[in-house]
């Protein structure tokens, strides 16, 4: 069971404040193991931050996150796992013809409480990208990620780093109304410390029809 409250409130001219509020409740049977019985996990989370638009197509917001260690979150984002605290900052800016645009995002986690378990002590992420249209009926997106995970060393007492880095180039073509030919190529790059057996290259390529009666 879970539930989520959330808020806009107008501040100042294009300045607004929003947050949410969530708690979740859920219980694990295990009958089916020699421990047997029931585990109850009563957890929340907060999310609050502030939104400005400013003139000539620049947006900006921060926001601060709090998940406490017993939140159990529906969504699969990273954002949403428990015993975490960080903040994340974003920014954008469009021309005011839509015909181009770049955005940079950036978010920090790391534990609320110091535990054991093997989830990252730190996580950091950070991407930027630009989009364009230059002829019509066809956007071209150009993005890189680099998503970075650190956990301490229980023997040497030292941060050992997971690095995941990407590009990707991406294109959409609006054949008729509602209707696009897409094409993603994404490279991948993954250095990992902590398992060295994690690392590879690798090259992603995707290729839709989007078809809408």
């Amino acid at each position: 069971m879970s539930a989520v409250f959330t808020f806009i409130i107008p501040f100042i001219n294009k300045v607004s404040l929003f947050g949410e509020w969530a708690v979740s409740k859920l219980t694990y049977n295990f009958e089916c193991t020699s421990a047997g019985g029931e585990k109850t996990n009563n957890g929340n989370a907060a999310t609050a931050g502030i939104n400005i638009l400013l003139p000539k197509g620049f947006n900006t917001q921060i926001a601060y996150l709090y998940r406490n260690e017993n939140f159990e979150s529906l969504y699969g984002a990273l954002t949403y796992m428990p015993n975490r605290i960080g903040g994340r900052f974003s920014t954008g800016w469009t021309r005011s013809d839509e015909r181009f645009s770049m955005d940079f995002f950036a978010k920090y986690l790391k534990e609320a409480e110091s535990d054991a378990s093997s989830d990252p002590a730190e996580y950091t992420s950070i991407s930027a990208g630009i989009s364009f249209i230059p002829i019509n009926n066809l956007t071209i997106r150009l993005s890189g990620l680099a998503e970075i995970q650190e956990k301490e060393s229980e023997k040497q007492n030292l941060k050992k780093d997971s690095i995941t880095k990407s590009a990707t180039l991406q294109s959409s073509y609006q054949i008729i109304r509602n209707n696009y030919l897409d094409f993603k190529y994404q490279f991948i790059n993954n250095s990992d410390d902590i398992n060295p057996k994690n690392e590879y290259d690798a090259h992603v390529f995707n290729t839709e029809i989007n078809i809408k009666f």
